[in-house]
């Protein structure tokens, strides 16, 4: 999916964008904020981690 401000602004609270071009980044949406975070495979353990990036 291709960012759109427009789309982005419209998320539904508990649901979350992904970008093909960038695997692992999100933006996630709660009631009252969005915030991008990131998902990868920790190179320690090999368990998923995600990151907060900002809001």
């Amino acid at each position: 999916m291709r960012f759109d401000a427009k789309a982005a602004k419209q998320l539904k609270p508990d649901t979350h964008m992904s970008f093909e071009a960038f695997p692992g980044l999100r933006l996630e949406a709660t009631a009252s904020r969005r915030s991008w975070t990131y998902r990868f495979k920790s190179p320690v353990d090999g368990r998923m981690r995600q990151r907060k990036l900002g809001e």
